[in-house]
């Protein structure tokens, strides 16, 4: 923003790639009512570089330079179910907040508000089922209030993690309703677009089916539990990139 009470209507935009280079013109803009953007043809998202607006007299002359500001570079790394995530403050000398937005296929969303460091863990487990891209992606908002000129506001380029399509089977479990281990289905580290999970007797005799991740079996058939013993389970599934798996196996009820 800038002050709409001068005769300056126009600015320059210059980019700063290291301490000893020299500053280089990468846009130019007339502002309309006391606000202006620029977008620069050629960015450096990977490494962090200066911006800065020039008010141009009508003489052709900077008139007015403002301070400097830095692009934000985000960088993800996964460690198990631990996503960390790391930026730089774009507003040095400023009190500046941070969003973190996701991306888990259906758009970007807040993940996290009011963030004043710039390092962040996100839980993959927390939102693995619902993922329905083929990754996950990031960017970092950040806000500072100006002393003069209102508030700030940058966004940092994308970064992504691909999705890990992880399918774990058990291989027994105790239905007896004590809260622990009495559900028997698959966990799957993302939301399949097709799920059939049956279960059967060792005679073919259909015990139990599925098309809902989240339901599992209960041990019972027609409202009656199942006895202690071996029955078969098979899956077939859709990743969200598109392959079809298909698992079978046995599962134990322990008395």
């Amino acid at each position: 923003k800038y002050d709409t009470g001068g005769d300056i209507s126009s600015f320059r935009a210059s980019r700063k790639n290291s301490p000893a280079s020299a500053w280089v013109q990468v846009a130019s803009a007339s502002g309309a009512g006391g606000s202006l953007s620029f977008a620069d043809p050629a960015p450096d998202t990977a490494s962090v570089v200066l911006y800065r607006i020039a008010a141009i007299s009508n003489c052709g002359t900077e008139a007015a330079v403002s301070s400097p500001v830095r692009n934000i570079v985000l960088s993800v790394n996964r460690v198990n179910n631990d996503v960390v995530l790391r930026w730089n403050n774009p507003y040095p000398g400023l009190a500046t907040s941070y969003t973190l937005l996701r991306n888990t296929g259906d758009g970007f969303k807040e993940a996290a508000t009011g963030l004043n460091d710039t390092l962040f863990t996100d839980d993959y487990a927390a939102f693995a089922y619902g993922i329905t891209g083929e990754s996950v992606v990031y960017r970092i908002k950040a806000e500072a209030s100006l002393p003069h000129s209102g508030s700030v506001e940058s966004v940092s380029s994308a970064a992504e993690i691909t999705v890990t399509e992880l399918i774990t089977v058990g291989n027994a479990f105790t239905p007896d309703d004590d809260g622990r281990n009495d559900i028997f289905r698959p966990s799957l580290s993302f939301t399949p677009p097709y799920y059939e999970f049956v279960i059967s007797t060792r005679a073919g005799v259909v015990l139990f089916r599925s098309e809902l991740p989240e339901t599992g079996w209960d041990g019972r058939h027609n409202g009656k539990l199942m006895p202690p013993g071996t029955y078969l389970w098979s899956l077939r599934v859709k990743t969200p990139t598109g392959k079809m798996e298909k698992r079978n196996g046995t599962v134990v009820i322990l008395p």
